[in-house]
């Protein structure tokens, strides 16, 4: 069987059938859980298996060592999940490194997904691969960190992208240190209500984190992530949940349509445990329509026109002064990580984005 092609063509955020399957072993009960491993086994082969499955693969080998089930790949997945384990220790030491530089600053971040140790603030086990380390600041903190990281010599993982420049309009980037391979994702718009400046905890709650992975979950992706699903679960089995305050701050955030279709999800795909009283609270909720088409821009494959409206709401929603065509512009030379507006014009060309439509923020 080729590598999956089902993502490129799915037409909303939520796994095809066969990583479902994938998911379904990791977390359902034991039987059906052995059935959904059986079912993904005969459908692919371990050589392959796409980029989403393959940061599961450490999380399946354990089930798969823990149960004693029978596979001929069982030796290949160890040694993937060896391998997972040593690249987790060079991470989270280039997570460290980014930690105390920002901390020489006086700023202390929120640690996020791969960057929350193991099984302080969630339950999640040693055998997560954390290949998507990610860190925030508070957005007044943003252009002090970045200085401070760059005058100990971080750099940007993505080229041409220029942080002091570009970061008013991005909502985060990646940063490689001056030594060593791996890279942290610095953040720095996460709408947890906190004031510009303010100081962060260095965790978050447990409802926080399950809010933040619902948002980060329903994004659609051409090649996909399910770690966060597995997170979300795991977060919920915890029973640490505060379920009324959840859909509080979904009213207060405007987030209502993200976290119920992503629980909802968990609870068809995976039987989370999730309360049918939250859940039916989140149905009654009403949403306007400008976030009903909101959420579909950011959750649904788009064409080229619906790629440039999704684009527009996200620079609405961080613009310091009244929305325009060239703040819009320096917005997207900020997101391709280009050197001017002229070069931004050639490459929305490219795309099609040039037409009056394409701009137009309301159709």
């Amino acid at each position: 069987m080729a590598p999956e092609a089902v993502a490129a063509v799915r037409a909303d955020w939520r796994p095809s059938e066969t990583d479902r399957l994938l998911l379904q072993a990791l977390l359902l009960p034991d039987q059906p859980a052995q059935a959904a491993w059986q079912a993904w086994a005969a459908r692919v082969q371990l050589d392959d298996v796409g980029g989403a499955a393959f940061h599961l693969l450490p999380a399946l080998y354990q089930r798969l060592a823990d149960h004693a089930w029978p596979s001929p790949d069982l030796a290949r997945l160890k040694g993937i999940s060896r391998k997972t384990w040593y690249e987790n220790q060079m991470r989270q030491s280039t997570l460290q490194a980014l930690l105390a530089g920002l901390s020489e600053a006086g700023i202390t971040p929120l640690l996020l997904r791969g960057a929350i140790p193991s099984g302080l603030a969630t339950t999640q086990p040693t055998t997560r691969d954390n290949g998507a380390l990610a860190c925030a600041v508070a957005i007044g903190q943003a252009q002090p960190a970045l200085e401070a990281l760059t005058r100990l010599g971080w750099q940007t993982g993505v080229p041409g992208a220029r942080p002091l420049r570009h970061w008013p309009y991005l909502h985060g980037l990646l940063l490689c240190p001056p030594l060593g391979t791996e890279s942290v994702r610095l953040e720095w718009r996460l709408p947890l209500g906190e004031a510009a400046g303010q100081t962060l905890p260095a965790l978050p709650y447990a409802t926080d984190q399950l809010w933040l992975a619902c948002l980060d979950g329903v994004l659609w992706r051409a090649e996909p992530d399910w770690r966060w699903l597995i997170d979300a679960v795991q977060l919920i089995h915890a029973n640490s949940i505060d379920w009324a305050a959840l859909v509080q701050f979904c009213r207060e955030t405007a987030t209502i349509l993200p976290v119920r279709d992503a629980l909802g999800y968990m609870v068809l795909a995976v039987q989370a445990p999730i309360p049918a009283a939250t859940l039916a609270e989140l149905h009654t909720v009403p949403t306007a329509p400008a976030a009903a088409r909101q959420f579909a821009l950011i959750s649904r494959r788009q064409g080229r026109l619906g790629m440039a409206r999704h684009h527009w709401l996200l620079y609405r929603a961080m613009a310091a002064a009244r929305p325009s065509l060239p703040g819009f512009v320096r917005y997207l030379e900020a997101y391709w990580s280009l050197g001017s507006g002229p070069q931004v014009l050639l490459e929305a060309t490219k795309r099609g984005w040039t037409s009056r439509e394409a701009l137009h923020p309301d159709k």
